[in-house]
């Protein structure tokens, strides 16, 4: 069995820090935690370290770390960037430099999970019209590709297979029930999963 003591992780300087993922191989751990200003800046601890290792943001005050990939070398989340817009980042292969993810024309996005391979992140993305809908960025893109929904204008995305090779979540249809929903092999068009003879699942 493992300890059953907690091992106080520290923070950037402030009074709080959270951890949100570990990486499937158990070297990195990631989180936010707030510095001395008392802004709250995404972090990673590694190779069991106590120290924090502080993330950055695109120029603004806050930044979070959401998942991280089995080995560790792939970390995504959101960052505020020197407008104070929160836009999907991802920290690669150790790097404390945020890499802007993008949107879909408008304002805001975040990067929510990665595949344990790190090839597929998935997350939302806002369109020009103001329209918060599911994104994802394969294998290294910058750009967010659109996921589909069943004709209607809302989805989100929940988890994406090891291999990025399936990505669940819910879509509205065109009667605006919400559906289970998977979008397979690199495909943008969401299948509909069905529910147990109601309107929704």
């Amino acid at each position: 069995g493992g300890s059953t003591t907690a091992t106080d992780l520290g923070t950037l300087g402030g009074t709080r820090s959270y951890t949100s993922a570990v990486s499937a191989d158990g070297t990195v751990i990631v989180g936010h935690a707030d510095n001395a200003d008392g802004d709250r800046h995404a972090v990673s601890w590694l190779g069991g370290s106590t120290t924090a290792t502080d993330l950055g943001t695109l120029g603004g005050t806050t930044s979070y770390a959401k998942a991280v990939s089995a080995d560790g070398s792939v970390i995504v989340g959101e960052a505020q960037n020197a407008g104070g817009d929160n836009r999907a980042v991802s920290w690669l292969d150790g790097s404390t430099t945020a890499t802007d993810l993008g949107t879909l024309g408008g304002q805001y996005s975040a990067a929510t999970a990665v595949s344990a391979d790190g090839s597929v992140i998935i997350g939302y993305a806002y369109d020009a019209g103001g329209t918060s809908r599911s994104v994802s960025w394969v294998d290294g893109s910058t750009t967010a590709t659109l996921l589909e929904t069943l004709g209607g204008t809302y989805s989100n995305v929940y988890s994406a297979g090891a291999d990025g090779s399936i990505i669940v979540g819910f879509a509205e249809n065109a009667v605006g029930n919400f559906h289970a929903v998977s979008w397979v092999d690199g495909s943008t068009t969401a299948t509909d999963l069905g529910t147990l003879g109601g309107t929704g699942s």
